[in-house]
């Protein structure tokens, strides 16, 4: 509307212009106070000074017969350009209907060849993932550590953004509910405690006796806890497409890169030798918004929200 407008005043500038050269062609002795009075006269005649004005009223006439049928606007300039829109596309399905969102279940990487990955069956839950006897089983946990789903339960847990304020568990609602299925617990330290891992905002850990560590009295010849601790958190960014953190496993003191984010995105990011052969398929036919995960560059497993 306003690019028209202007392009209306120019048209209207340039007639006034063909009527000055017509003036001076017609009276070229004219004096020259005389024709600069002309000139503007005709320039305010071709562009009509209330035009700004009546532009203004028009919108706060608009304004108001929008606020009968309670309807408001907060910038006035876009009621015109709204004028013009036909067709509303949204991207992403319930986010108008429904308050939160719901897990659907998950699929997991799995190796059928040397060369070769594929998503696996569906589950609609992550529990059973982990053997609990590697909470506190060393020879179990050194067999399970670096398996897909174990991998997949620590960055469900870890790789997120939610914080808990008076035992409430806050964020976004996708996450809570991813974090919520892995049944792993969330604690934050005081800020400016005497913890010894100062650089590490939370630690999560599958259950309670994981916390219960004595770090103080530590015996070189115990099993450290299954704790895994925030070092760095990447907030999601709409621009990336994709959020990320940076962990620490206090067992083995490892750290590595965990990250979720849009299927095209983590194709782009991703070792191509780990992406699975039915990758297309799962991600863009069965669901209606896929959360990929990777770990240390290779795509492990998807989670899948409910249509």
């Amino acid at each position: 509307f306003y690019s028209d407008s202007y392009k209306f005043i120019a048209v209207m500038f340039s007639m006034s212009f063909i009527g000055m050269s017509i003036q001076l062609i017609q009276s070229p002795d004219i004096e020259l106070e005389r024709f600069i009075k002309k000139c503007l006269d005709l320039i305010t005649i071709t562009v009509p000074p209330a035009l700004p004005a009546a532009m203004a009223a028009g919108t706060s006439y608009a304004l108001s017969r929008l606020k009968k049928k309670q309807i408001f606007c907060i910038s006035p300039p876009r009621v015109n350009m709204a004028g013009k829109i036909e067709v509303f596309c949204f991207d992403k399905t319930g986010t108008l209907t429904e308050e939160g969102l719901s897990i659907f279940g998950f699929r997991v990487g799995t190796a059928v060849s040397d060369t070769e990955t594929v998503f696996g069956r569906f589950h609609p839950t992550i529990k059973g993932f982990q053997n609990p006897l590697m909470y506190s089983n060393p020879e179990e946990y050194e067999k399970k550590k670096d398996s897909a789903k174990s991998l997949f339960v620590e960055c469900l847990a870890s790789c997120h953004a939610i914080t808990r304020v008076e035992g409430k568990l806050i964020g976004d609602p996708l996450d809570i509910e991813m974090f919520n299925d892995t049944g792993w617990l969330l604690d934050e330290p005081d800020v400016g405690g005497d913890d010894s891992n100062e650089a590490i905002s939370a630690f999560v850990m599958p259950n309670e006796q994981q916390r219960d560590y004595d770090w103080a009295n530590e015996n070189p010849n115990s099993l450290r806890p299954y704790q895994i601790g925030i070092v760095r958190r990447f907030d999601f960014s709409s621009k990336l497409q994709r959020m990320s953190v940076i962990v620490q496993n206090l067992r083995t003191s490892k750290y590595r890169l965990f990250a979720k984010g849009s299927p095209e995105k983590i194709i782009e990011l991703s070792n191509k030798a780990s992406i699975p052969s039915n990758f297309q398929a799962v991600s863009y036919t069965h669901l209606t918004l896929p959360t990929i995960l990777l770990v240390q560059i290779s795509v492990v497993a998807v989670s899948l929200k409910k249509k």
